[in-house]
């Protein structure tokens, strides 16, 4: 036997000879045609040559045109030499080039020739490798029907296992329902029934104390029945109860948010009001915690340009009654209430105070009772002599100075002015 990578070794040289053998047939093939090209160059300029000779002279005319036209015509036979000459130099190489390829192809022909040869006794070789690789598939196909025809054995024999270990887990589980762990016994069948039978008078005995089996099995099931209801019950309202918390931190954000802009319209319309006194600015510290309110003001002194921050016990009296109105008048704005009722307001108050005062609440009665909607009652135990007040909207009562002898309240008289 030959190896296998002899065969391989002898069919690379092969194809290596092949190809040079193509390579050269290509260059020959390349030189043939060069030769040709330049034979019919050849031809051509003999041609040509041969049609100057033949070339009859013509009629005598001007000898300088003649000598002109005989420098042109050996002019161009010259050139037509020197190709000429060119051409049979290209024409020996071109033939000795086609000599060596010819040669070349010769050697390698008689390569090819001894190596086919060569090959005769490797190609027997082969052949008798081809018949053992027919052999080995064909044992090979053999064996690999026998390997699935015992595969399809163990299967069947893993189903009947497996079938049989159903059966018998199936067998655990009813033994299992009587005793849950596995005892060991050396007992025989028969003293194993007696057992069972003895055992089965016990359970009639219970039967017989505790009722029915079935009718305690109807029971449970109602009962189960009842706690599954139940359990519906408080599922949904577990459902409920967390819906209802969820809304209720809705409702809690938009009313902390709703407290969050009634303080803030609160504070900016008593921060508008206390600003009409040019020398104070004020604002509302609101404190939804500890459920207060503190108004906090601050006095501009034109003497030293400073400013200084107090609360109500650090204001005199007309500044205090003053800040207090400011504060009733924010809590009008935001309650919107049909009457509105301020007593004594202006009892501390200084005469720019009170005028002041008076001044904004007019504005205020007027601007907020435009609808007819909202009444205003001011009572004050001062004078209103000095201040014009004729206007639609406003009705003054003046009360009879009391008597030290009277006993009644007199009749209110009506004076509009």
């Amino acid at each position: 036997m030959v190896p296998s990578h002899c065969f391989s070794y002898v069919l690379l040289f092969i194809d290596s000879l092949v190809n040079d053998k193509m390579q050269w047939m290509q260059e020959l093939h390349k030189a043939e045609r060069k030769l040709q090209e330049l034979r019919q160059v050849v031809s051509s300029t003999q041609l040509e040559m041969s049609d100057l000779r033949n070339t009859d002279d013509p009629t005598p005319g001007d000898m300088r045109m003649l000598q002109e036209e005989l420098e042109l015509v050996n002019k161009k036979i010259r050139e037509l030499e020197s190709k000429v000459t060119v051409t049979k130099t290209a024409i020996g190489s071109a033939a000795s080039s086609l000599k060596n390829a010819e040669t070349e192809m010769n050697d390698v022909e008689e390569r090819i020739r001894s190596v086919t040869e060569l090959l005769i006794p490797f190609q027997e070789s082969l052949a008798h490798v081809h018949t053992d690789l027919q052999r080995a598939r064909d044992d090979l196909a053999y064996y690999t029907k026998k390997k699935n025809e015992f595969e399809s054995k163990v299967a069947d024999a893993e189903q009947r296992r497996e079938a049989a270990e159903k059966v018998a887990d199936e067998s655990a589980l009813k033994a299992s329902q009587i005793c849950a762990e596995e005892i060991g016994t050396r007992r025989t069948p028969d003293s194993i029934a007696s057992l069972i039978q003895q055992v089965e008078v016990e359970v009639d005995a219970e039967r017989n104390r505790h009722g029915d089996p079935d009718e305690l099995r109807q029971t449970l099931k109602s009962h189960k029945l009842r706690c599954v209801e139940v359990g519906d019950e408080l599922q949904s309202l577990s459902n409920f109860v967390k819906r209802l918390s969820s809304m209720l931190k809705k409702r809690t954000a938009w009313f902390e948010e709703m407290r969050q802009h009634v303080a803030y319209v609160l504070q900016t319309y008593f921060s508008r009001c206390v600003s009409v006194q040019k020398n104070l600015t004020g604002k509302l510290r609101v404190s939804h915690a500890d459920e207060t309110i503190e108004p906090v003001i601050e006095r501009n002194d034109d003497t030293d340009s400073g400013t200084h921050r107090s609360t109500l016990r650090g204001l005199s009296g007309g500044e205090r009654s003053f800040v207090m109105t400011c504060f009733i008048l924010a809590l009008w704005h935001m309650i919107e209430s049909p009457f509105s009722c301020l007593d004594e307001f202006d009892v501390y108050m200084d005469h720019v105070n009170r005028q002041q005062c008076l001044d904004m609440l007019l504005n205020v009665s007027s601007t907020e009772s435009s609808d007819a909607s909202r009444q205003f009652i001011i009572l004050s135990p001062l004078s209103l002599a000095q201040w014009n007040l004729a206007k639609q909207s406003v009705n003054i009562l003046h009360l009879a100075a009391p008597r030290k002898e009277q006993r009644y309240l007199p009749d209110l008289s009506l004076n509009q002015d």
